[in-house]
Order: C-alpha cells, then structure tokens, then sequence
C-alpha cells in the first residue's frame, strides 16, 4: 500500500527495502508503523460493529453483554480475551474517540492507547476526556513508562480521591508471589506494596550489592550486578543476616560470592607479591586513589549502574559517615520530584519518583520529609513552565532521625518565582518556613546577578575542562533526563557531555553541555555509530541517525497539570484513616480475584449482586471507588 513517507513522495510499502537507501528505508519504517496503527483502528472499529450485528438486518445491539462471543468463537479466543478485545475496541472508539482518532492517523500505536485506556478507567467519561486532551500530544513521542507515569499524574490531579483510592485498594491486596519459573528457576516478588518501605527496602538491596559487587570485582570476579543484586536479596531474607550491620553483610556476602584463594605456604600474607595484591587496599584496586590517573580515565567515566559509589567492602568501613551510623548510603539519583504547594499542604498535587512511577501527593510528601539528610533542591520555573535555575536550600532544622543512608539523594521541589514571591515564611512552621526563607533568600541573590551570570551564557567554566558545581547543577535540572531521544534515564546519574567535544575546541558552557547516559555518551562518541548530535539553543538538542533522520530533542518544561474535576454524580470525601489500607471484610461489594490475579465476570457479578443485597438491607452505599481497580 503506498503511503506518504515524509520526504515529498509516496513509497510503496511491497518494495524491498533493502533496495532503498538509508533515507527512504527510514521513512518506509515510519510509514509502516503508521500502517500497522491504521489497520488497528480499522481492526477495532470492525470488531466492535460485527459483534453488535444480527444476520440480515443493519441494526446493532449496543448494550448485549454476549456480543463479544462472535470474536470469541472466530478466532479461537477465550471469552474474556474476547471480551477485553470488544471493552478496549469500545473505549478508543466510544467512550475515548480522541485515541481513536489518534490510531487512524496512524500517529498512536495500539500499546500506547492501552496505556492510557487501562489507567483511566476508572474515572468517569469527562474526567477522562480531560486527562486525554492533555496528554494525548505528547503520548506518540514518550517511552511507555514514561507515558503511564504522566497518565497517572494528570489523572491524580484531575481526581485526587481517585488517586487514594486506587492506591488503598491495591495495598490492600499486597501479597508476596513465589512460583518456579518456564526456566525452572525460582521468582519471589512483592506485589502491591506501600511505597515507603519498598523503596527503603530496594535502595538497601541495591546499596550492598554496590558494595559487594566492588569487592568482588577487587578480587578479581566480574559478577554481573543482578546476580549481586538478587544474591544479596534472598540472604538478606535468611535468619543468619537478620539485623546484621552493613559492613557484615557486605564482608560476608563478598567472601561467599568471591572467595580469596588460600595463601601460598611460600609466600606470606604480607609478601608485597602475594596473592593479595590488586585487593580492595592494592594500588590496583578500585581505591587506588591518585594511581587512578595514570590510567587516562576520568573519575567521571565510572558508569553509575556498573560503577557502585562504594569502592570495596572496606570502604564501609573506612567511610567516617557509615563508621557512625552503620548504614550504607543509598545510590546517588532524586528520591521524589513534588511541587512546593503540595509540600506546603495547599493541594494534594502528585509528585514522581523518577524510575518508579507517579505517586500521590500524601505519599510525596511523606517520603520527602523522611529525608532529612537528603540534598534539597528548589527547581525555579517561570510562568510558561520553561526551566529557570536550581536554588539550593537546607531546610531540615532537626536532623535527629537522619540514618546518613540518604545523603546522596536528592529532594526536587519545583515552584515558579511568582510563588516564591507570595509566600510568607511567618505563615508556616518549622522545616516549612526554613524552606521558604531559603528558597526567598536565593531566589533575591538570583536576580542580583548580572545577565553574563546566568549559567546558560556565563563563561566563568568556559576553559575549564569539568564545569563547577553551579552549572553542574544546573544543566542537570535544565536536562533532567539523558537528552538522547525516547531515553529516560536519570541526568543526576548521567555524565555531562560536551556537544562540541571539548578536544576540538568546545567550551564548557551551558549552551554546550547536555545530559547523556554513558551508553548513549558512548554512542555520541563512537565515529562508526553515524550518531551527530548539536545544540542549536541552549538545551534543545538535534540528533542525526546513520539514515540521515533528523531527531530533536525540546527542553523539559513543568507542564501546568489541569485543576480538579468533580465526577459525574458527586465523588466522596477521603475518610482520616485515608492511608491505613482498608479490610476487605468491611467492604464485602469488592470482587475477588482468582488465584492468576484476574476479576472475572463472575467475580463482578457477584459482588454487584452482594452490593445491591447491602444496600436494601442494611442501608449501606458504596462508592463507585470500592471497587478494585482493573490493574
């Protein structure tokens, strides 16, 4: 089928397209995917019509709970694949036309359209339309993850108690899954977990196996990280290392992964050529300190995933920070990202965990104040939502119950400098007002800098080959996130790239530094990649593929999320025990899952049938959020 492939032609999709050059196979590629978005709407858009028709007649049986039975019986398929097929087919082209739409222009794929479909269905028909409209813009460019997790954010801003409730529901079913997997290895999961103590729990695991896998790699074993990782998660769980102190941990599982060969009878343990040169203490070792440089490396080229903060075993030991608290310090990257009004109580606006997922604004919150050793940072915006500048702030006043465990994590708050303005620090209390204070007090030093200050176009770092810590900071909260198109890997973690390569004369400026990950650094790099990258304006990025395409990567800006919207019918308020997770004894309308995880229809009907039978007896009346939620 031919079909416009954006270069001023139409290319016939039945052509080889290894005959093609780079340019027209590029665009073929893009154009094919469009075809295949296409013919899904058009797929759907059938389904939906042959399962409501009846044999000689037009009419269509719009409300027949049996009608997706005809898909089921022609294509082999069970009846509840049949029946989501037929609910997602009535979603993108009834109830969300606008993801219909979107699929017949072939600009939105099926997967996305999933996305979106499943994590609004819960809310009513307006409510949704609304989350659409904001989203649906930007939903063709983002990763999956990424879009799911903006979804979720503009769908807890438009229904806060959707939000909640969602969240309770789904603690409320936390569960611990354990079954031998199709390789016959084993899977333990925790599903449905609050969030606090899961993301305590997981940056636990991660640090130690950092520090394990450094000592190990010392001793001279490469052991793949999740092997670490997993290893250090099952002993953790094992009566043995219960309420063990780091440093045992880490000593402990680096001799059982990475066992030190016995000495020779003919050489001492502190021969200078004994087997333990090269150790964690060796002068090859990943502390070798100055010995590093003759190497040709950059400290900066230690790749933060493969790379652990933590040198060796004896780095715990050797840290002053972890000699004191025994706790090992969580990997460097931003804990939470919140808005200041939100952390002020004045809305109930959803925060991000970068790398996990959206999060309610009570969850935001909390986890944001019980980092009180964390680095805090206020990301200043200006009214349009275009990145300002990074004020630095240390709001925390008490640090009694800081662990040090969090020391390299960063806090974000953003807020405009029109907020800034109309706050009064006199107004709040405690870590609140100090923040304030701070925030006003760098926001006023901001604006008494000249214009040739500005990180963006100041030249102090121009001949500097590492920028110092200000620009630093702010080309990381310009970025945020690795500027290679489609990655979302954190730009804390990221190394900072010169787009002109400083070698051939590119100048530590704003203008020519950017975030990227070290693979896609690496990439950058490589002159056998066909990567070409440049920075037209200040944080807007092009990239150039090997086919000749052109890629542009736009600053990230702090989109407005939209005010909330009553459901149709009235909403509910959010009861004061709001985060304690609800019994399911108390709220017997709520349908069972089967043993896979599923609500059948059977299920729902069921639970209808004991909702209707609560409220004719005994007067009581659920809301349309005590339902589990289809996820």
């Amino acid at each position: 089928m031919p079909q416009a492939c954006g270069v001023g032609e139409v290319l016939d999709l039945d052509v080889d397209p290894d005959s093609l050059p780079g340019e027209l196979a590029h665009a073929g590629m893009v154009a094919a995917f469009r075809a295949v978005n296409h013919a899904g709407w058009q797929r759907y858009r059938w389904l939906l019509s042959a399962c409501r028709s009846g044999a000689g007649t037009t009419t269509r049986r719009v409300d027949d709970p049996r009608a997706p039975q005809a898909a089921a019986a022609a294509f082999g398929w069970s009846s509840a694949m049949a029946s989501a097929r037929y609910d997602f087919a009535h979603q993108i082209l009834e109830r969300l036309p606008a993801l219909g739409e979107a699929m017949r222009q072939g600009r939105l794929d099926e997967p996305r359209a999933a996305i979106l479909v499943s994590t609004l269905r819960d809310l009513d028909d307006e409510q949704a339309r609304l989350v659409v409209s904001r989203v649906l813009g930007r939903a063709p460019e983002l990763p999956h993850g990424a879009l799911a997790t903006l979804t979720e954010k503009t769908a807890a801003s438009v229904d806060e108690d959707w939000a909640e409730a969602r969240r309770r529901a789904a603690e409320a079913r936390a569960r611990v899954v354990a079954r031998i997997g199709p390789s016959g290895a084993a899977e333990i999961s925790g599903l449905d977990l609050p969030v606090d103590p899961a993301l305590e729990a997981h940056g636990h695991v991660v640090a130690l196996a950092d520090a394990v896998h450094a000592a190990a790699r010392a001793r001279g074993r490469d052991l793949p990280l999740g092997v670490v990782q997993s290893h250090v998660f099952v002993r953790l769980l094992q009566h043995d290392l219960l309420g063990a102190a780091d440093a045992t941990v880490v000593e402990t599982l680096t001799d059982e992964l990475a066992p030190e060969p016995p000495d020779s009878p003919d050489v001492g343990p502190d021969d200078a050529d004994g087997p333990r040169d090269g150790g964690p203490e060796g002068p090859d070792g990943p502390r070798g300190g100055p010995d590093n440089a003759t190497r040709g490396e950059d400290p900066r080229d230690l790749d933060p995933e493969d790379q652990p903060d933590v040198g060796s075993h004896s780095a715990v030991a050797d840290d002053p920070h972890t000699c004191m608290t025994g706790a090992l310090p969580f990997r460097s990257g931003v804990a939470v990202r919140l808005a200041l009004t939100t952390l002020l109580g004045r809305d109930r606006r959803p925060g991000e965990i970068p790398g996990w997922g959206s999060a309610t604004g009570d969850t935001a919150c909390r986890l944001a104040r019980r980092r009180p050793d964390a680095s805090w940072r206020v990301h200043l915006y200006d009214a349009a939502g275009q990145f300002v500048d990074v004020l630095m702030v240390h709001p925390t006043t008490d640090r009694g119950g800081a662990t040090g465990r969090h020391r390299r994590q960063v806090v974000e708050v953003t807020a405009t400098a029109g907020l800034l303005d109309s706050l009064d620090a006199a107004a709040h209390l405690g870590t609140d007002a100090v923040l304030i204070r701070q925030a006003q007090a760098a926001l006023a030093e901001l604006r008494a800098r000249s214009p040739e200050d500005d990180p963006e176009v100041s030249t102090a770092d121009a001949r500097r080959r590492l920028p110092r810590a200000r620009l630093d900071r702010y080309v990381r909260g310009r970025d945020r996130c690795c500027r290679f198109p489609g990655c979302t890997r954190s730009a804390i973690s990221a190394d900072l790239d010169h787009t002109l390569d400083w070698l051939y004369g590119g100048l530590t400026v704003g203008g020519n530094l950017g975030a990227l990950c070290r693979y896609h650094h690496r990439l950058k790099h490589d002159a056998d990649s066909g990567w070409s990258l440049t920075q037209p304006h200040p944080g807007r990025f092009e990239w150039i593929s090997p086919q000749g395409a052109r890629h542009t990567v736009e600053p990230e800006t702090e989109l407005e999320l939209p005010e909330p919207l009553a459901p149709a019918g009235g909403g509910f308020s959010v009861p004061a025990d709001a985060l304690v997770p609800f019994s399911r004894a108390a709220e017997p309308w709520a349908p069972r899952r089967n043993r896979a995880g599923h609500l059948t229809d059977a299920a729902r009907a069921t639970a209808e049938d004991v909702a209707r039978r609560l409220r004719i007896v005994e007067g009581m009346r659920p809301t349309r959020y005590d339902t589990d939620p289809d996820f």
